[in-house]
């Protein structure tokens, strides 16, 4: 696993290479009435909808940071017990649509508390491109996006005292369409945070940026992201005709100044990438003995959940690029994942030569997680937590 104590770790967590919030943190905003300085511990709020396994809170763990108040917003049980397990003094509450709005404001009455963060990874299984049958805002998982911007919404008014601000994330593979109507939404919840600096289109960051795995997504925020160096982001305000990105896709330039794909097609979004200067070999995320079978510096493709099955399912993505070594690791996993998941050049190998994809412990490492963050569960369950 990696050495979390060495010099190069921390300064890879802290982004020390990479793009900070434009606001200064020693603002008015986190003073005291008799304007000391408030430690984070005393007066910020983390709010994280959708939370899963805890990725935000662990984020924040990572950069130092201890929030006073940590509220997670999530209705799998399972992932309840990862959170409240790994952070005994989350507020652990269920379905977003069952929140009581007073006992959110009791929560947050403290005039102690000044800032706030609002994080939410609102369900991506009816945009993703990873499925060839999405359905876009006609799945009805997709009511999360609208359910976060009625949440900051509520949060702006139950607790004026606290400055807010929100991040949403979601998969960069989305269509044209859906992309533009969450940014509309988003809009409409954003403005009223921060008018100066609410940001119309979205971000797209790639995990590949700063570790071994790809997981391209894209971060609607209420603040601007501020080049530190003027060397770690190529930020492009793309005209957009959108288009599906993975994180395996080569991108161009066009005589425009525009970034393209290789289908030249604008990107809708602004592409922030080159986040750090140096990256933990991945070894170091891999269990003893093992090695990255495929081409070095390739990221592992995107984390996706572990669902078997009695049948195939219908036009499963990547199928058409595997051969037949990968086609029977398919089907003797009860085709659990995508068929390229099992791709040896996507995967790792053993000692003995064996070749296999990360096992689920591995993933964990390669997504900022303590190794055994998820244990006591099944490894295809801990597979799905770390999943797309």
């Amino acid at each position: 696993r990696p050495d979390e104590s060495s010099e190069t770790f921390d300064r890879i967590s802290k982004l020390q290479d990479g793009i900070f919030l434009s606001e200064a943190q020693g603002s008015d905003e986190t003073r005291g009435s008799k304007g000391e300085m408030l430690p984070p511990e005393e007066s910020l709020v983390l709010i994280a909808a959708f939370d899963g396994i805890g990725g935000a809170r662990r984020g924040f763990e990572l950069l130092g940071i201890k929030p006073a108040v940590y509220i997670s917003i999530e209705n799998d049980k399972d992932c309840r017990i990862v959170v409240e397990r790994a952070w005994p003094e989350v507020i652990s509450l269920g379905s977003l649509e069952d929140i009581d709005p007073h006992e959110l404001g009791e929560m947050l009455s403290s005039r102690s508390l000044k800032k706030g963060l609002i994080v939410g990874g609102a369900p991506c299984q009816g945009f993703s491109g990873l499925s060839t049958q999405r359905k876009g805002f006609g799945d009805p998982r997709s009511s999360g996006i609208g359910q976060f911007a009625l949440l900051i919404t509520k949060l702006e008014r139950l607790a004026p005292h606290i400055v807010w601000h929100a991040v949403l994330e979601n998969v960069a593979s989305m269509t044209e369409g859906n992309r533009d109507t969450i940014t509309d939404i988003m809009a409409k919840a954003l403005h009223p945070l921060n008018s100066k600096t609410a940001r119309k289109s979205p971000y797209m960051i790639d995990a590949a940026s700063v570790g071994p795995v790809s997981r391209p997504r894209l971060y609607w925020t209420s603040y601007e992201l501020e080049d530190t160096a003027h060397r770690i982001c190529q930020v492009l305000n793309a005209r957009t005709k959108g288009v599906p990105v993975f994180g395996q896709q080569e991108f161009k330039f066009t005589k425009g100044g525009h970034l393209t794909n290789s289908d030249s097609k604008t990107l809708g979004c602004t592409w922030v990438t080159k986040l750090a200067k140096v990256q933990v070999p991945v070894e170091q995320f891999l269990d003893p003995g093992v090695t990255k079978y495929g081409k070095a510096g390739t990221p592992f493709p995107t984390a996706v959940r572990w669902i078997e099955r009695k049948e195939p399912p219908e036009s499963p993505h990547g199928i058409e690029g595997c051969d037949q070594e990968t086609m029977e690791k398919w089907a003797k996993s009860n085709y659990a994942m995508a068929p390229y998941q099992f791709k040896a050049n996507l995967g790792v190998q053993e000692a003995d030569g064996t070749t296999r994809p990360p096992n689920a412990t591995e993933k964990e490492r390669m997504h900022g997680y303590r190794a055994g963050h998820t244990k006591g569960f099944s490894e295809g369950r801990r597979l799905s937590f770390v999943g797309n």
